[in-house]
């Protein structure tokens, strides 16, 4: 009898907290990467504000003034070697320094700005507000005013060191700069803000700057993770219990149970094949499926006859079969099937076909009311075939129609949907699409063409021909790829006929494609057939061409009459 070191039960309870434990590290660690940086963001942006805020309440000729007066009376001072430094020099020393900038603290220009920044300062959770200048001789920041209250509040003239990267971060950027962090002894960890002032000539006069104390952002982070690291415990504990119980009764007793079931069957039947392939199985799990495996090798000499084989593969064929016919009407019932399409509206009169070439396929259409006055008109083709495309084309269709819902642009939902694709697509698919959103009060149509089949128009009495544009990149290609759109006012009566390539690369049995040109003879034959007649020409046209060759690729087609 097999002893058992490690049960399946155990190791299931061991992969499902592993997987769990994986789950709540990934989550916390994406939500908090996310908050993070949007938090800071918006620090920055509420920084960037404050300092536009305090130049737009400053007079621009106190500004100049206050600044022309500190930068003279430093400039002298610099000059003449006597700069004092305020974070190194004695009490005297400062006061005397100060008094070379007793005029401009006097001045009305100086108390109006001094006023604007104790203002802003005051009524906005910052920690510093201030008014200065650099000296990128001597990589110094010389202040004009501050808007701190009390001892602390610097005076016109001090001057402060910077680093060469703030330096040159401000030159590069002509003196903006926002969120700049460093970490000093006697201010705490900041990130300051950096807003430039230019006079009319644009030239530079000095800097807004607005100083941030990081250990509030930092506080508002660890809020945030303890709150979701408890949170995802809340909820992944009782979802661990209930997948451990579900399948301990949904699967490990009912293997036991085979077991048993199989063991008792052949107990009495000793006749084996060491050639075969059952025979053969090495397994040393130490647990409940090596068990199995050694029942399977009893049952061998009953299950090893040539008509058990075949029907078990057509019993697995018609299971196959059936799925795949399942999926096939999965796949039906997601596409669009009821006509007339939008019978609330008698502008526009539209109907589509799709004809996989397997039980499942990759084109698609869909059309859909967005908000009442526009409807969205989209056809694709999946690369591939099969449940692969199908699946693909799931993906595709959902996100395109979720995305018109939320914008009328069909450049932005395009490539949106392009960026959605391409993460994590290990199997390089892609999708051609042809997506267009139609005014119907006005007959303005926006659409793209990515990689698809230029459409067929018909303009009022006159016969269909192709429109044919400049196609951008397939979705799903290439990531971050930037898509044209288009805009043409569709005209009462005008008609628009979309397809895959399924239509013009239709194959007869001596590999001679149908083409665009017939195609277009077949929606000529009678141009002004309504939508339904038109495609059941062009359907019927292509299998006359084809006869009884087998079809090759994906049939769909779409075609849309305005009215006005």
């Amino acid at each position: 009898m097999l002893k058992i070191k490690i049960g399946l039960k155990r190791k299931l309870v061991w992969m499902i907290m592993a997987i769990e434990i994986l789950m709540i590290v990934s989550a916390v660690g994406i939500s908090f990467g996310v908050y993070s940086i949007r938090f800071t963001d918006e620090y920055e942006r509420v920084s960037g504000d404050i300092a536009k805020s305090a130049e737009s309440l400053c007079n621009k000729n106190d500004i100049i003034e206050v600044s022309n007066k500190v930068s003279a009376i430093y400039s002298k001072l610099e000059k003449e070697g006597k700069t004092v430094d305020s974070t190194a020099a004695t009490d005297m020393e400062i006061k005397a320094y100060h008094k070379h900038f007793q005029s401009v603290v006097s001045s009305t220009a100086y108390k109006n700005l001094v006023n604007v920044l104790q203002t802003m300062l005051k009524n906005n959770h910052v920690k510093y507000v201030y008014l200065g200048f650099f000296d990128v001789k001597n990589k110094n920041f010389v202040y004009l005013a501050d808007g701190t209250i009390g001892a602390e509040a610097l005076y016109p003239g001090d001057i402060e060191a910077k680093g060469e990267d703030l330096i040159h971060s401000l030159q590069q950027n002509n003196y903006a700069l926002a969120g700049y962090p460093y970490d000093e002894k006697e201010y705490g960890n900041l990130v300051s803000t950096y807003h430039p002032v230019f006079d009319a000539n644009r030239t530079y006069v000095c800097n807004f700057c607005v100083d941030t104390d990081m250990e509030v952002v930092y506080k508002q982070r660890r809020e945030f993770l303890f709150s979701m690291m408890i949170l995802m415990l809340l909820l992944m504990l009782p979802l661990a219990t209930l997948i451990v119980r579900f399948t301990d009764k949904h699967l490990i007793k009912p293997i036991y149970q085979i077991n048993d079931a199989v063991t008792d069957f052949v107990s009495d039947k000793q006749h084996e094949d060491e050639n075969s392939k059952i025979s053969a199985l090495d397994i040393h799990t130490k647990d409940e499926v090596e068990m199995l495996a050694g029942s399977i090798k009893v049952m061998e000499q009953e299950i090893n006859d040539y008509i058990g084989q075949i029907t078990m593969i057509a019993g697995e064929k018609e299971r196959i079969g059936a799925e795949l016919e399942i999926a096939t009407k999965i796949q039906e019932g997601m596409l669009p099937h009821i006509f007339p399409a939008f019978p609330e509206r008698e502008e526009i009169e539209l109907y589509a076909t799709m004809t996989p070439a397997k039980e499942v396929g990759g084109d698609f259409y869909d059309f859909f009311n967005i908000d009442g006055r526009h409807i969205g008109i989209v056809m694709g083709d999946v690369s591939g075939k099969g449940i692969p495309a199908a699946l693909f084309m799931v993906i595709a269709k959902t996100l395109i129609k979720d995305a018109c819902m939320k914008t009328l642009s069909p450049k932005e939902v395009l490539e949106y949907v392009n960026d959605q694709l391409c993460e994590n697509n290990e199997a390089g698919m892609f999708v051609t699409v042809l997506l267009g959103i139609l005014d119907l009060d006005s007959g303005l149509l926006k659409y793209v063409n990515a990689g698809h089949e230029c459409p067929a128009v018909r303009y009022p009495g006159k016969k269909f021909e192709l429109h044919v544009e400049k196609h951008d990149l397939v979705v799903g290609g290439l990531e971050h790829i930037k898509y044209t759109e288009f805009e043409i006012t569709l005209v009462p009566d005008e008609m628009v006929f979309i397809y895959t390539d399924g239509v013009p690369e239709a194959t007869d049995s001596h590999n001679k494609m149908f083409g665009t040109d017939r195609m277009i003879e077949a929606l000529n034959k009678n141009p002004d057939a309504s939508v339904e007649d038109l495609l059941a020409n062009v359907n019927e046209d292509v299998e006359q061409f084809v006869k009884d060759a087998p079809q090759f690729d994906d049939l769909t087609m779409l075609a849309l009459h305005f009215k006005g």
